[in-house]
């Protein structure tokens, strides 16, 4: 059972096949990253208008990781689509550089989506064995469930504070 108050894997499933979800997602992902990372360095996730000019969906940079935010620098794709592993196959194969230039291979690249990913697991194992990014993850609807259950809940404008100030997205 889902904590009082919070979205459970329906309701974010559900969520996820709104029109406005895509724009969204990144809104999602961003207080998840404020809310939850430690020594967070940076953060930046266009939503709304901002989704359809930007690069890569999101980037984080964290000195220490935590259960769904990898150390150093991280960068996201984010997706609401049904057709989870073509969408993940596409983004994973098109990224081929960092947006800093930072050596692919000394940053986590990290797939999320807002459907059931069974095999979430094996393909962010396949992707990691290619070798191209220092580590590879993958996360589906009931990542985002718990990733949910875990964040502190202490409603807008009252995030923890950490090294990174407010950041435009």
């Amino acid at each position: 059972m889902a904590r009082l108050g919070f979205a459970d894997r329906d309701d974010l499933a559900q969520w996820g096949k709104a029109q406005g979800a895509p724009a969204d997602l990144p809104r999602l992902v961003r207080r998840l990253i404020l809310e939850t990372a430690q020594d967070l360095v940076s953060v930046g996730f266009a939503a709304g208008v901002g989704v359809f000019g930007s690069d890569w969906d999101g980037t984080a940079r964290a000195t220490a990781a935590t259960a769904k935010v990898p150390a150093g620098l991280s960068l996201w794709e984010l997706s609401t689509r049904g057709d989870v592993n073509k969408k993940a196959d596409d983004d994973f194969d098109k990224r081929t550089a960092t947006p800093d230039g930072t050596p692919t291979t000394d940053a986590a690249y990290v797939a999320v989506s807002t459907r059931t990913w069974k095999d979430r697991g094996s393909w962010a194992r396949e992707k990691a064995k290619l070798g191209r990014w220092r580590e590879v993850h993958a996360y589906g609807v009931d990542d985002l469930e718990a990733w949910l259950e875990d964040a502190p809940s202490r409603g807008p404008g009252s995030r923890k504070r950490s090294a990174c100030s407010r950041t435009a997205s």
